[in-house]
């Protein structure tokens, strides 16, 4: 048996311990989450002799991949500690649609994906025909019927569907880091999103018939006018409905000002950065990762505020926040790296050459404060001033700075992209209103 397959063997068979979920505590499954965790790290290597490792993960010592599975399980786990069934579920696509995409993919000639080129229709339908039954069969016989929280079986049936589809269009994606990572983090989201629309659904916004509209004119545009592919455009007519869902207009006006705004900077002085080796590629046209990893998060925040009115304030900043450090980081690199004086590692303050990942300069920093001042300033004139705005403003500029050192660790090293650090950076800014939120609200 070649390594691969033993590699996926294990990444299959280890979801033998989610049959724990619902029969132990849900802090004893943390625990061996956890205890797995310091297995992969301190033990596996030394006892399997890094025959579970590919190539490059030899060389350079350790798996990204192997320690990110139990890591993943954790925060889940953590996240939603109550509902492990989310968890469960999470397993399920991340065990047995990514573990047998790759195989069913390489094995069964079929044509590439049109947004990822590097994977098939064979391993993506794998993925969700097998990952779907398998973890169907896992949730609704193997575990104690306690965990499915008394929803039935046909909306549980519609749940793991999406989930498992979601992870599907997740590890399809070209760019993003490690597919343990990304798998289960948007399983476990579709879940749990899909337990909350089993109870009562908020009403519809008002005109939200016109919303759509607007939102397929804008994304129809997009294509015709070669700013995004196809695909990238499905992608942004997805997450632009989802945020149009949970803030109106003005929400779809900040995805705007976002769009609009990084359209026109990495255009602006194309020729010059081309010369100069930093323009972006495809002549700038974006794609379906461009579209996730900078407003996959504030779609998120947009599903959110509508499924949850009564801290819809909260989603809404959340998502203005993730859609400041998107427009910051975008005037950042696109016009800094034009009009920027002195480069420096944003870690070491050496200079360095311009264009490479996690190098500053003062003149991009203010491109990145009139970025994310953009986004502050129409989310406010849209809903309200206040301390809103300097929070919007602060979480973008703050993920913008995450961004950068992320660019001069990770993504260096090789172990993150530059659409997972983005996907980052937007992640952080959310977070961060989060926590003001909850601590200080």
């Amino acid at each position: 048996m070649s390594n691969e397959l033993k590699r996926k063997a294990v990444h299959v068979s280890m979801i033998a311990w989610a049959l724990l979920i619902g029969r132990i505590e849900p802090w004893m499954v943390n625990v061996i989450c956890c205890a797995a965790l310091l297995f992969n790290i301190f033990l596996l290597r030394r006892i399997t002799f890094g025959t579970l490792e590919r190539q490059q993960e030899r060389e350079q010592g350790y798996s990204i991949g192997l320690l990110a599975y139990p890591a993943v399980l954790l925060v889940i786990g953590l996240l939603w500690h109550e509902k492990q069934i989310v968890m469960a579920i999470a397993w399920g696509a991340m065990a047995f649609g990514d573990g047998f995409a790759s195989v069913i993919g390489t094995r069964i000639p079929s044509p590439s994906l049109a947004w990822n080129r590097a994977k098939t229709w064979s391993g993506f339908a794998g993925f969700v025909v097998i990952g779907f039954v398998l973890t169907w069969l896992f949730v609704v016989l193997c575990l104690p019927p306690s965990v499915r929280e008394g929803v039935s079986l046909e909306a549980w049936t519609l749940i793991i569907a999406a989930s498992v589809l979601a992870g599907a269009v997740a590890e399809s994606q070209e760019g993003f880091v490690d597919d343990n990572i990304t798998v289960p983090l948007a399983s476990a989201l579709v879940a749990w999103v899909g337990m909350s629309a089993t109870l009562p659904l908020p009403p519809m916004p008002q005109n939200w018939l016109y919303g759509l509209l607007a939102v397929s004119v804008f994304a129809v545009g997009s294509v015709v006018l070669r700013k995004i592919d196809v695909a990238g455009g499905i992608a942004g007519w997805l997450c632009a409905f989802a945020i149009f869902l949970g803030g109106g207009w003005t929400c779809l006006g900040l995805l705007f000002v976002f769009f609009a705004g990084g359209s026109f900077a990495s255009g602006w002085g194309f020729a010059e950065k081309q010369a100069l080796g930093v323009a972006q590629e495809n002549g700038g046209k974006r794609s379906v990762v461009h579209a996730l990893s900078n407003g996959g998060v504030a779609a998120a925040c947009g599903v959110l505020a509508w499924l949850f009115p009564r801290d819809a304030m909260m989603y809404q900043t959340m998502l203005a926040a993730s859609l400041a450090a998107a427009t910051s980081d975008t005037f950042s690199s696109e016009f800094g790296t034009l009009y920027g004086k002195h480069f420096v590692n944003i870690l070491t303050l050496k200079p360095e050459k311009r264009g490479l990942d996690g190098v500053v300069s003062l003149e991009g920093f203010a491109w990145g404060l009139l970025g994310s001042a953009l986004v502050a300033i129409v989310f406010s004139v849209g809903l309200a001033w206040g301390w809103a705005t300097i929070l919007v403003l602060g979480a973008g500029l703050v993920a913008n700075v995450l961004d950068s050192v992320l660019g001069a660790t990770l993504q260096r090293r090789g172990l993150m992209t530059n659409h997972s650090v983005n996907f980052a950076a937007t992640l952080f800014g959310a977070l961060l209103v989060l926590a003001v939120y909850r601590f200080f609200a």
